[in-house]
């Protein structure tokens, strides 16, 4: 029988807090798994679907974010990437919190999103002995780090809590399109040297995330925010992270469309998570 969301709550706050691990290094969590069917769904299919069309076309566009979490020293990013954009504008789902406003949020644990992805994911040994009716169960005892996106979107959609998911792996207009009409994207890229930045940086905002230095490993983040228009800056993106409010500025920072075009040419991914309502 499919749990309530009592029952989920109940779980979240009887859980070891994930904040107990924060101050330790994250790891970076997003495996690379990809499958060509994810073709026959593509991300411009839905881009301006549904849009009414305006006289001046939009320049920049921000998505509001609920909530901000912090995956410690975990390597859930693929588990708060998807929470995050859950719990961002525009809210959809009345599981979410701007529709369930008695629930903590988020309304279901990224741990057992993790475990769940782990499970359908190809690469065994991941979160041995997890069962969902048992909270107990909920370990870090996985033989491998991480998950994919791809299997993120299908415990998502097995939950019922999005209806299908679209995908782009080179086109970044398309993913400028989405972000401004439809909402936030998650992205899975690899993740350099030079994208790590030092806590609440004064600079942090002024400079833009580079694709260069040593690869240190895969990451999945969230797109919430598109400007064409930044004086001397040319076009560029926003990324909300899951590291906490002291990674960057406030938990963001920003890269030029080139760089993520180049992130997700070298098996990256961007999709959009049509959440039922």
């Amino acid at each position: 029988m499919a749990n309530t969301l009592k029952d989920e709550i109940e779980k979240f706050l009887t859980f070891p807090s994930i904040e107990e691990q924060i101050g330790a290094k994250p790891k970076f969590g997003r495996l690379i798994l990809q499958d060509e069917r994810s073709k026959d769904h593509p991300l411009r299919a839905i881009a301006s679907k549904d849009v009414k069309p305006t006289v001046k076309p939009r320049k920049e566009r921000k998505w509001r974010a609920r909530w901000q979490g912090n995956q410690g020293s975990s390597s859930m990013c693929t588990a708060f990437s998807f929470l995050h954009c859950f719990e961002h504008e525009p809210i959809n789902h009345p599981r979410s919190y701007g529709k369930y406003k008695g629930c903590p949020i988020p309304c279901v644990d990224p741990r057992i999103l993790y475990c769940e992805a782990q499970q359908i994911d190809p690469w065994p040994g991941g979160c041995r002995g997890f069962k969902i009716e048992d909270p107990k169960t909920i370990s870090p005892f996985s033989d491998y780090d991480g998950t994919s996106v791809l299997a993120m979107m299908k415990v998502a959609q097995t939950r019922g809590y999005i209806s299908e998911y679209n995908w782009e792996f080179s086109n970044v207009d398309t993913v400028v399109e989405t972000v401004m009409n439809k909402g936030p994207v998650i992205v899975g890229t690899n993740w350099y040297r030079q994208m790590e930045l030092k806590p609440n940086d004064p600079n942090t905002n002024e400079a833009l995330l580079l694709a260069q230095g040593s690869l240190v490993g895969g990451h999945a983040y969230l797109i919430d925010e598109v400007n064409l228009t930044r004086k001397g800056k040319g076009r560029e993106i926003g990324i909300f992270n899951s590291w906490g409010p002291e990674w960057g500025w406030s938990g963001r920072a920003y890269m030029s469309l080139d760089t993520l075009e180049k992130l997700i040419r070298e098996d990256g991914e961007v999709v959009f998570a049509t959440e039922i309502p």
